[in-house]
């Protein structure tokens, strides 16, 4: 049942990207980061058969313009492709690189059996398993044919080369984010060592609930520069549950688009519980149509943070938040605006203001 679930599933998710259907949250992807992340999920299966599963040199601080989730989806399938179709005890080695054209590329090569010229004609239909259903490696023959047309709604391209006897290649190129530096362990606070607070510390506790370390960094990074303002993240829905059960934090940043839960249930669950009831959450996503605007309201979403996210946005959200906890006295606080560059008082910067739902 579980396998015709994901057949439909894969079905479906072909069906919403050709009608323009399919929600994509377009942002900066660091690609080791990634590729390390999906090669850890894999290497069990790889294990089962022996197989080994590396990854070969990279620029560390290569970023690609793609949706995180699509890429990481991307990426599993072609990487329990190339276990299936590998000899027992070969390897898969995936590689990163800027192209000559400046696009992000990154290639998933394996020691399988390798393929005919008719065959790599063949192997992006759906349904087209070259004759593997009358083996017992598993498959639906829609795994390729979906990673292409993923890549493809994400502005980039999905081909493959191979050699006979030799393995193949196949090659995902997207268009280039700029770089990201490799992201420090002081530069963000763990979810279990969040600073004390409480009445008279006058912290304001952020927990940004998001599975890109890349945004994690550039929130945390801006965040720092507020007095009084703290952060603490979460790289899945269900982690970022637990930590603002533990301890309810001043509001929470939420991605909408978490690769563990359903897009809205960890709004929905945190509104649910007494403890988190009333502690505000602004919703982070490139989806912001009316419609879903909406339903979050519906839902208790404070407001509405669009992707890419601007941090003069940001920076009002922070004022809102903190005026709401420390009422001014006689001065309004002055904060450096890095949309801007200069230092500008809270509620008069420049730039879009945050969206209200």
């Amino acid at each position: 049942m579980g396998h015709l679930l994901a057949l439909i599933n894969d079905v479906i998710d072909i069906a919403r990207i050709e009608s323009g259907e399919l929600s994509l949250s377009i942002e900066p992807v660091p690609v080791a980061a990634l590729i390390e992340e999906t090669s850890q999920l894999m290497r069990p299966l790889a294990a089962e058969r022996s197989i080994t599963i590396t990854r070969q040199g990279g620029e560390s601080r290569l970023a690609a313009r793609a949706d995180r989730r699509r890429l990481s989806q991307i990426l599993v399938n072609l990487i329990s492709n190339a276990v299936k179709y590998n000899r027992r005890g070969g390897s898969i080695t995936i590689t990163s690189r800027v192209g000559s054209d400046g696009r992000a590329v990154i290639e998933v090569a394996d020691t399988g059996a390798g393929l005919t010229e008719d065959e790599l004609d063949r192997i992006f239909m759906p349904f087209e398993r070259l004759g593997a259903e009358q083996t017992d490696i598993e498959g639906t023959g829609i795994g390729l044919p979906l990673a292409r047309t993923l890549t493809e709604a994400m502005d980039g391209q999905l081909a493959a080369a191979s050699t006979p006897g030799q393995g193949s290649v196949f090659h995902i190129s997207l268009p280039r984010a700029p770089d990201m530096a490799p992201i420090p362990a002081a530069a963000i606070t763990p979810v279990t060592a969040a600073p004390p607070e409480g009445p008279g510390t006058g912290i304001i506790d952020v927990l940004y609930i998001e599975d890109n370390p890349a945004n994690v960094e550039v929130v945390a990074r801006y965040v720092k520069t507020w007095p009084g303002v703290r952060i603490r993240s979460a790289s899945s829905g269900q982690a970022g549950i637990e930590s603002a059960l533990r301890k309810a934090p001043s509001i929470v940043l939420l991605d909408l688009h978490l690769t563990d839960m359903p897009r809205e249930d960890v709004l929905a669950e945190l509104k649910a519980e007494p403890a988190t009831a009333a502690v505000p959450i602004a919703i982070l996503s490139a989806d912001a149509t009316p419609g879903t605007i909406r339903r979050l309201q519906t839902k208790g979403a404070l407001a509405y943070l669009t992707k890419p996210l601007d941090l003069t946005e940001l920076g009002h959200l922070l004022d809102s938040v903190t005026a709401a906890a420390h009422p001014p006295v006689g001065r309004v606080p002055v904060h450096a605006d890095h949309a801007t560059g200069g230092a500008l008082a809270a509620g008069e910067r420049g730039g879009h203001r945050m969206r209200d739902i």
